[in-house]
């Protein structure tokens, strides 16, 4: 399911190890892989889990905001006729917002140790 969820968001995933977080980050720049033409490049480095949690939250937010997504909270209260139901074209915006997500393994494993 998340993979057929991927290639329908054009997510895109790739593994870069390196001894330190600025070595993977430089290794992905010398790749292409990253560029200064995403919108925003997070880097989540914390580990504690509840910190780490509170990254990736935080991420999402900038993400929902700088794509204009709305929360429910932020539509209380507005008439029912005023939001528009239509959504905009994939391929219309998939060059438009591009974000790069980097994540240390420590935080990584401090944010899913409970999933297995």
């Amino acid at each position: 399911m998340l993979l057929l969820v991927s290639l329908q968001a054009d997510i895109k995933l790739w593994v870069l190890t390196g001894d330190k977080q600025e070595t993977a980050i430089n290794i992905g720049y010398s790749c292409r892989l990253l560029n200064e033409d995403f919108n925003e490049l997070f880097v989540l480095n914390a580990t504690e889990e509840e910190k780490a949690k509170q990254s990736v939250y935080e991420a999402l937010h900038k993400i929902k905001e700088t794509v204009g997504i709305k929360s429910k909270e932020d539509l209380e209260g507005v008439d029912e006729d005023e939001i528009s139901l239509e959504s905009k074209d994939f391929d219309d915006v998939k060059d438009v917002y591009s974000f790069a997500l980097i994540i240390t393994g420590a935080c990584l494993v401090s944010i899913t140790h409970r999933i297995r």
